[in-house]
């Protein structure tokens, strides 16, 4: 898509602050969602408690310190062991922490010019749920134990990068069999999104693992680069045992940097990896409004994905992207800005609606101050001077889109 010149210059001349970060060797994973524009309007993740159900969490490694020193730490608890602690300990295998971390890593990481997360001022609630040696049914209750408790917690949003695919075959993906699908989809009808890993079981059909066959659950593929929109051959395809498509969105699954132990980063792949960095993107647009519904958040993501115009059982929506999402969110809700009258969206309140009836002289402008019962009432005045803040997240976000890269 060409983007006018005029537009593009509108958005140059706009009054605009210094980038928020120096995102270092993490910035295309992010990009890949136009995140770091978010970033510059101060969507990040403020206000918002995202629970990770994972493996365990060295939160010693400095790129961490940040989130450890200003206590937004909530929770943590190791339900493998019975005890509050979430890092390695005795009677762990070692390197059990690995794989939390570097989930933990790509969301709320923040050192400048090393490696900044998805949502990098969010608070945290940490739950070990699972054991890096071992496949069992036990690890099934854990997950379903602890987002229980999470909720109960605080968690605004569930994030998981686990799955059990020795555990079931593939007519128990139906949202119905694993204890863990179902109680994400019981959370997701109480009001919290629950974002998971689709696996990593593909090329084939119906290879989506649990628990990213629960209902209302979205499930997160992989696609073979951070500068690329195509699947990877491993990420998992649906549909589920009962016939629903997914997975739901793509993430970057290749070429990802987080960090494991010690001091070094490191590239990291898979579903895994692609999971945490869209739940950034849902936890960036529930700090903007917070009160939104998982069916809210699902629908601004699928409205501005760069994947295809419907889902498929390969890709879902595509990735999503972040700008355009919220801005979607924030109109749908508020008559904000940005709504440009999509043929797929009957909203009235366009702006460029042929019907809209708003007197050139209203000072009341909704684009500007929100009606206070929409639910955004974190959104920024500056997030819309005239468009061109949000205007600039839109371009980044096609700048996103048009990047593409053979598989490796």
């Amino acid at each position: 898509m060409k983007v006018p010149t005029a537009l593009i210059l509108l958005a140059l001349l706009a009054p605009s602050s210094a980038a928020a970060y120096d995102y270092g060797s993490a910035a295309p994973q992010l990009i890949a969602h136009g995140i770091p524009a978010l970033h510059d309007l101060e969507h990040r993740g403020e206000g918002v408690i995202i629970a990770i159900l994972d493996t365990g969490f060295d939160t010693s490694h400095p790129t961490l310190a940040t989130l450890v020193e200003e206590g937004r730490i909530v929770a943590a608890r190791d339900f493998v062991q019975g005890d509050d602690e979430v890092a390695d300990e005795f009677g762990d295998p070692d390197g059990q922490d690995d794989h939390g971390t570097q989930m933990l890593s790509l969301l709320a990481a923040e050192l400048d010019g090393v490696l900044i997360g998805a949502a990098p001022k969010a608070s945290y609630i940490l739950a070990k749920t699972e054991r890096r040696d071992e496949e069992s049914l036990d690890e099934e209750q854990f997950w379903a134990a602890a987002a229980s408790w999470a909720v109960a917690q605080g968690a605004d949003l569930i994030v998981s990068s686990l799955n059990w695919p020795s555990l079931h075959a593939p007519e128990d993906a139906d949202g119905a069999t694993s204890i863990a699908s179902i109680r994400a989809g019981e959370l997701v009808v109480g009001g919290i999104p629950v974002v998971v890993s689709a696996g990593n079981g593909g090329p084939q059909g119906s290879t989506i693992h649990v628990p990213a066959d629960g209902v209302g659950v979205i499930a997160v593929g992989a696609t073979e680069s951070t500068s690329s929109a195509r699947v990877d051959r491993f990420s998992s395809r649906g549909p589920t045992a009962d016939g629903r498509m997914k997975p739901d969105f793509l993430g970057p699954g290749e070429a990802v940097v987080a960090h494991p132990r010690g001091p070094d980063i490191t590239g990291a792949e898979g579903t895994s990896v692609a999971a945490p960095l869209v739940a950034g993107v849902v936890a960036l647009l529930l700090q903007a409004c917070p009160d939104a519904t998982p069916a809210e958040v699902l629908e601004a993501l699928r409205a501005r994905s760069d994947g295809p115009d419907e889902q498929d059982n390969d890709s879902g929506w595509g990735r999503p992207q972040a700008g355009g999402a919220l801005d979607y969110l924030v109109a749908g809700r508020c008559g904000g800005p940005g709504d440009d009258d999509d043929a797929g969206d009957d909203d009235s309140a366009d702006d460029d609606d042929a019907t809209d009836d708003d007197d050139a002289t209203d000072d009341d402008d909704s684009a500007e101050d929100p009606a206070p019962d929409c639910g955004c009432e974190s959104v920024s005045a500056k997030a819309a001077p005239g468009g061109a803040a949000l205007l600039l997240v839109g371009l980044l976000g096609l700048r996103s889109r048009s990047r593409a890269s053979l598989r490796r």
